[in-house]
């Protein structure tokens, strides 16, 4: 029984968890490919003017991975030709990457970690165009400093999000539903 009870556990963590990383390996990827992160960041505000969200994806009844670009999850994904973009998120194991324009107009690139938003930790790293955090997925929202991190605090004090200065202006970003504040 309580190898039963093991053994699901450790399955729960690894689909919950799926491609969750660590702090300090994020901030390891990104200063050690700080400059062809910074390619991609150039690539994404050149596809996009507002929001534009890039995967790689499998479509049904093929086996060959290809690139795909999107607005939102439900519209159709369109085939995109971009080998940057294509090697950025197959090398460094990303879910998606997401152009984003916040209603007040600031600008970021967000590279996902993990796919699923309603599994576990979701996380990732951003890059802010004006060098200043962001609120989750590029929104603009009000964060509050608390020592070496920003976080997004509720009205009963909790918080579900934070994020934290990297290098120039990339963030660490996590978001969970049990963060303490």
């Amino acid at each position: 029984m309580k190898r039963c009870l093991f053994l699901f556990l450790f399955a729960f963590c690894l689909v919950s968890c799926a491609n969750a990383r660590t702090p300090e390996s994020i901030a390891r990827l990104v200063t050690d490919n700080e400059s062809r992160l910074l390619e991609a960041v150039e690539e994404m505000r050149a596809l996009s003017s507002d929001r534009l969200f890039v995967a790689i994806e499998t479509s049904e009844g093929e086996s060959v991975p290809r690139l795909v670009s999107f607005v939102k999850e439900s519209d159709k994904h369109e085939p995109l030709e971009n080998d940057l973009l294509f090697s950025v998120l197959r090398d460094f194991s990303l879910s998606r990457i997401h152009f984003q324009t916040a209603s007040d107009g600031r600008q970021s690139v967000i590279f996902s970690c993990t796919a699923d938003r309603n599994a576990g930790v979701q996380n990732g790293f951003y890059y802010s165009f004006d060098g200043t955090p962001l609120g989750d997925d590029g929104r603009a929202t009000k964060l509050v400093k608390q020592k070496k991190r920003y976080v997004h605090l509720n009205a009963d004090g909790s918080a579900w999000y934070y994020t934290t200065p990297l290098t120039n202006a990339f963030y660490y970003f996590e978001k969970t539903g049990d963060l303490i504040g």
